[in-house]
């Protein structure tokens, strides 16, 4: 990935944390979250500050965690083919 569209995806998840409340949540899996390992570690980052952001983003209070279960894949696959329909509708 180039280090404009890198810097791009940093400021874009730094807008959607920050702009996360009590009536804004998003929600991680464990596929989610190792998505994110595999990415900050593939970086380089060092494994202590990488640590620590995966940690902070599940103990963020807006944040919430769910197992993987056949009914929150399913959830999931609604959710990305509606934000993908949103997106490709003029």
């Amino acid at each position: 990935m180039h280090s404009t569209q890198h810097s791009q995806r940093i400021k874009n998840a730094r807008k959607i944390i920050l702009g996360l409340s009590a009536e804004s949540k998003i929600g991680l899996n464990p596929t989610v979250l190792h998505d994110a390992y595999h990415i900050v570690f593939d970086q380089e980052w060092d494994p202590t500050d990488a640590r620590h952001l995966l940690v902070s983003l599940l103990n963020h209070p807006y944040i919430e965690f769910h197992n993987q279960s056949k009914r929150i894949s399913n959830l999931a696959l609604d959710l990305a083919s509606a934000t993908s329909s949103e997106a490709t509708t003029p």
